[in-house]
């Protein structure tokens, strides 16, 4: 065991403290000490003066009278008999002339007091005759500091006797006050902190005795405080030590079975592989149905609008082929009747009418392609909003709709796939033709084409009935529509949304009801080798 720690008394906290408390106090004492006495003299000092200058005052007449009358004898028998009082050690008389005529006693070697340890004060002597007051002279009287110091020794005495005996009163009450509050609780510490063992920590506490909620009670709780975490420390160190050698023996345990255990567990990571691997062949073949399901829905969307576009589309194929039957009768009588000026204009108009009759049917053929024919390549948005409107023409110009086309000029080319494009247009004209349906009065379709930074914007509105508040979230949702039964599948917009979510742009709708709809399509400019993606990095 190793040796206990032990401390002298001269270097405990208490008498070092005591040392420093009445060092600082034995300076402030003896200072206050000489202030006292420094203060007590030059009291002393000023009573004598007013002593003498009462003096001065009681003999003032009899000595003016005496200096006025000349009558030196009486002058000098007065200033003799001062002298014999204690406070008066020298006496000075002189006239108005300032001759002396009368001294005695100690004098100064100037008039100025304070020579030699003397001090005193000058007074004039005045005498009244006929009625007026002359001063006739001055007389002077003065102390010394020896008859302070005689007068202050038992009030020195006394204040030196008061210092030491509240000094040693002091000492005493402090040595034991601070035997009592700090160094017997320190004492009570120590005692037990050398009575720690870590197998005896369970019971073991201290109290210093003190009653008060000071430095020492809180470092008596403290000490307790970390006796007993102490104490949990060790209970818990022994837990995890037995712990830790059950740990041991079952990891002897294991090492006898290793092997087996390595193998079933490689087989257990081995048919979790497989069955992720299962998994992700079944994800791929969903994904692919998907991908191919989505496909034939675009495809049967467009057979959809194909359908509805059919009679517009027989109009327009029917009105053509009657101008071309018409001027082909003409042609025939005219070249009967050889006029033959007259038959090359009609000739034009049924080259013009058949170029439009073709232009209409190839245009139908491409838009029923499938789309992924027509990938990555770039086009002018203008042309296509262009391409879509002589599909739709006829199906406007039925319900008397009038089309304002703001198309900006100059625009960039977009990435993006001709037909899909083609479809997301035709449906927005679609939803705004059947909501001018019910409408009466101007029925107004406008599309405006412009650029906004990094990006293409299209938009289509109308001066419809607008949509509904509660209904926006759910606009571009699958099967989801506010056409009666019968006029609509509720897969156009959500068919639409989908091709620009490929393209990664952006199809929103605003809209207040009774205040029209306005979707906006917007097509990034920029495309990479993996695809179209959005200006600057961002995503979808």
């Amino acid at each position: 065991m190793s040796p206990q720690p032990t401390f002298q008394l001269k270097n405990s906290i208490s008498t070092q403290m005591l040392k420093r408390v009445f060092g600082i106090y034995f300076v402030i004492a003896l200072i206050v000490t000489v202030v006292h006495m420094v203060a007590e003299y030059y009291n002393t000092q000023a009573t004598i003066l007013k002593e003498l200058e009462v003096l001065t005052k009681t003999f003032e007449p009899g000595l003016a009278t005496s200096l006025w009358d000349q009558y030196l004898d009486p002058l000098q028998s007065t200033t003799g008999g001062l002298l014999t009082l204690p406070s008066v050690v020298g006496i000075r008389v002189v006239d108005d002339q300032n001759q002396e005529v009368a001294t005695a006693g100690i004098l100064p070697e100037s008039d100025l007091a304070g020579s030699g340890g003397l001090f005193g004060i000058t007074s004039p002597l005045r005498h009244t005759y006929k009625g007026k007051e002359r001063e006739v002279g001055k007389i002077m009287l003065y102390s010394s500091s020896q008859i302070v110091f005689q007068r202050v020794q038992l009030g020195f005495g006394l204040i030196l006797v008061n210092a030491i005996i509240k000094t040693i009163a002091l000492w005493i009450i402090f040595l034991w006050v601070g035997t009592r509050l700090l160094a017997n609780p320190l004492s009570r510490l120590i005692a037990v902190a050398r009575r720690v063992k870590l197998h005896e920590l369970e019971n073991l506490r201290v109290d210093t005795g003190t009653p008060y909620n000071n430095e020492l009670k809180v470092l008596e709780e403290t000490f307790n405080l970390m006796i007993r975490d102490l104490h949990d420390e060790i209970s818990e160190h022994r837990q995890a030590q037995l712990q830790l050698e059950a740990s041991q023996a079952e990891l002897l345990e294991y090492k006898d079975h290793l092997e087996e255990l390595v193998e079933a567990r490689t087989k257990e990571l081995q048919q979790s592989n497989d069955q992720l691997q299962l998994e992700i062949d079944e994800r791929k073949l969903t994904e692919t149905k998907l991908r191919n399901t989505q496909d034939q829905l675009i495809q049967s969307s467009k057979l959809a609008s194909l359908g509805e576009m059919s009679t517009g589309i027989a109009h327009e194929i029917n009105q053509p082929l009657q101008v071309i039957s018409i001027n082909a009768e003409n042609l025939i009588d005219d070249f009967e009747e050889d006029l033959y000026d007259q038959a090359v204009p009609m000739l034009e108009n049924i080259i013009k009418h058949v170029d439009r009759a073709s232009k209409i049917t190839n245009h139908l053929r491409t838009f029923g392609r499938d789309a992924r024919r027509s990938r990555g390549q770039t086009e002018a948005i203008n042309n296509l909003i262009e391409e879509t409107f002589i599909l739709m023409n006829a199906q406007l110009m039925k319900q008397h709709i009038t089309v304002k086309k703001e198309l900006g000029e100059r625009l960039p080319m977009v990435p993006c796939h001709r037909i899909q494009i083609e479809q997301v247009f035709t449906n927005l004209l679609t939803n705004s033709k059947d909501a001018l349906e019910e409408i009466e009065g101007d029925k107004i379709i406008t599309v405006r084409s412009l650029q906004e930074g990094d990006w293409i914007v299209v938009e289509v509105e109308d001066n419809g009935p607008g949509i509904p508040k509660e209904v926006l979230p759910n606009i571009f949702d699958p099967f989801f529509t506010t056409k009666p039964v019968g006029k609509g599948t509720g897969l156009g917009l959500s068919i639409s949304y989908g091709i620009i979510g490929d393209h990664h742009g952006q199809l929103n709708v605003i809209s207040e009801s009774g205040k029209g709809a306005c979707f906006r399509v917007c097509l990034p400019l920029e495309e990479n080798e993996e695809g179209i993606v959005l200006p600057h990095g961002e995503e979808l």
